[in-house]
């Protein structure tokens, strides 16, 4: 699955306001928190760097990313972060990843701590897992996190400029903040 990532994701995006539902409140709740270790993870082209101090981004294929790993095998110590940022990366595979990918973001998070969350929910390329309302629900049930914003539908303001890789991923995506 890795190798077809990066054929997909080589190049991250370069543009931050596609997401304007979400993009400037987030940069601006985080800064409000003023963490002391911010982790980007799946940052792609690492855009939030720029804007929140204290940003580690760590990515699996691109070269802007600080830190190459991956989601599910953190090089970070436990309780090291107060922000985990995972805007579309913890997205792809199966359950059992995903699930391994969440024990990570919370093995990283202190206490209290926030996670913030875009994920594709209506898709039709193999490689997506199939996020919805109800899976983020129940998630935040089984690992006794709070929802502080959303779960709610976001849309990007641009269009689709990698349809060769990554098919029609339409402009909606499910958003939300959980306390961890």
């Amino acid at each position: 699955m890795l190798e077809e990532l990066t054929k997909i994701f080589r190049q991250g995006s370069n543009n931050l306001s596609r997401w304007p539902d979400c993009a400037d409140t987030m940069i601006a709740d985080i800064n409000a928190l003023t963490p002391r270790l911010v982790l980007d993870l799946g940052c792609g082209a690492n855009l939030y760097k720029a804007h929140i101090p204290n940003l580690i981004g760590l990515d699996a294929v691109t070269k802007e990313a600080d830190v190459t790993g991956l989601i599910e095998d953190l090089p970070f110590d436990n309780n090291s972060t107060d922000v985990c940022i995972c805007m579309g990366s913890v997205n792809f595979g199966s359950h059992e990843l995903i699930n391994a990918q969440l024990d990570e973001i919370q093995r990283v998070t202190r206490p209290g701590g926030r996670a913030y969350f875009r994920v594709m929910c209506d898709h039709n390329h193999p490689l997506y897992y199939p996020w919805n309302k109800k899976t983020a629900y129940t998630i935040a049930q089984e690992r006794n996190w709070k929802f502080r914003d959303g779960p709610r539908v976001i849309y990007k303001n641009t269009t689709e400029e990698r349809l060769d890789t990554v098919g029609n991923r339409g402009k909606s995506r499910l958003y939300w903040v959980w306390k961890i």
